[in-house]
């Protein structure tokens, strides 16, 4: 394996690893950083396939702790392969969703059969955004999907998670990928010794602009008829509820 595909193989990995803890609890901090190096690998599709499977393998560990199985009729001897399959399953899953993300940008550039343009960069990234935004609203409504990359910054940054009220979380998850993008395009000129002083600027503005109208989203009033609602549910462990005591 060459030194430029390992090193592309080290940033997916790390990658998955930084969005992984962003869907789990960082989405502030983490997921931007993840989804930078996932722009960063997207040229490769097994790469980008990686970089979704460890983030979602790292995110849903959680899945490991249903083991054991037995209250829901499941042998304990199978119990545990039973946990770590739906674990691998969830995993792979999600790898073949990023690469069919990735292969979607390939083609568009090929389509194109030139290099793309300043402009049509932008384009591009919001183009391939969108399509990451409407797949995870598609998603939402199946049985399989968890949290997705628009979910994840709910708890994380409650400013900009008031833009939700306008375009929901897929427009959330297109607003993360576009801050990841930023990020990349930043690191790539830097290390090509490019002047990014206005990309920065530009981008810390729009950022600053983004937190305001969402916060003053949440600050409105929403006018809908008031329900009283009472919840009441025991603190019972499920396990121990369908249990033979």
């Amino acid at each position: 394996m060459s030194s430029e595909k390992s090193v592309l193989l080290i940033k997916a990995s790390l990658g998955g690893l930084l969005a992984g803890a962003g869907l789990s609890q960082m989405g502030l901090i983490f997921m931007p950083l993840g989804l930078c190096l996932l722009w960063a690998v997207n040229v490769s599709v097994f790469a980008s396939a990686l970089w979704g499977g460890v983030a979602i393998l790292f995110s849903h560990r959680w899945l490991l702790a249903l083991h054991p199985l037995d209250w829901i009729g499941v042998p304990l001897i199978l119990s545990m392969p039973f946990a770590i399959g739906i674990w691998i399953f969830c995993g792979c899953l999600g790898a073949v969703l990023v690469g069919l993300w990735s292969k979607t940008g390939k083609l568009i550039i090929n389509f194109s059969r030139r290099e793309l343009s300043s402009r049509k960069t932008i384009l591009y990234a919001l183009l391939m955004s969108s399509v990451w935004g409407l797949s995870e609203v598609v998603l939402s409504k199946l049985p399989l999907f968890w949290i997705g990359v628009g979910e994840s910054l709910s708890s994380a940054d409650l400013w900009l998670s008031g833009l939700a009220r306008w375009f929901g979380s897929g427009g959330l998850a297109v607003v993360q990928l576009l801050i990841g993008w930023w990020l990349w395009r930043i690191s790539v000129s830097f290390r090509r010794g490019i002047e990014c002083r206005n990309l920065c600027l530009i981008g810390i503005i729009l950022l600053i602009i983004s937190h305001w109208v969402g916060l003053n989203l949440l600050s409105e009033e929403v006018k809908f008829p008031s329900v009283r609602v009472a919840l009441w549910q025991s603190s019972i462990p499920i396990r121990t509820k369908f249990s033979e005591a």
